[in-house]
């Protein structure tokens, strides 16, 4: 019986812990709190649905110095310099044409190619 006892008082005792845990790590819903969301992965910075979606940004390629994603993920972008380019020792026996300058670029003049590459639905800022 007092077995019964001490294993009752100790569930009671380890709930009680576990509920003091949770209202002190929780944190209420409030009506304008704002959801956190997962930042993209790579392959979906160029994603779009219309041209003024998509906006040039400068990109370290062996042979460009630009690229077109959209928008909405210069700041995602910005934040991960692994997406910017390629260190330029791995472009030395890579051929390349010459390109523009970004300089000389109008950074709002991307576009968003529907069915990129014949896929449908797969619209592409180029």
């Amino acid at each position: 019986m007092a077995k019964k006892v001490l294993l009752i008082i100790f569930v009671v005792f380890l709930g009680l812990i576990l509920f003091e845990t949770l209202l002190v790590t929780s944190t209420p819903f409030k009506k304008d709190a704002t959801l956190q969301v997962k930042a993209p992965s790579e392959d979906v910075l160029n994603v779009c649905e219309q041209d003024s979606d998509c906006i040039y940004i400068r990109y370290n390629h062996c042979c460009v110095s630009f690229r077109s994603i959209n928008r909405k993920y210069v700041d995602d972008y910005n934040a991960h310099p692994e997406w910017q380019g390629v260190d330029r020792e791995t472009c030395i026996d890579i051929p390349c044409e010459p390109t523009a300058l970004f300089e000389e670029i109008d950074t709002e003049s991307s576009t968003c190619i529907r069915d990129y590459n014949g896929i449908k639905g797969n619209n592409r800022c180029i």
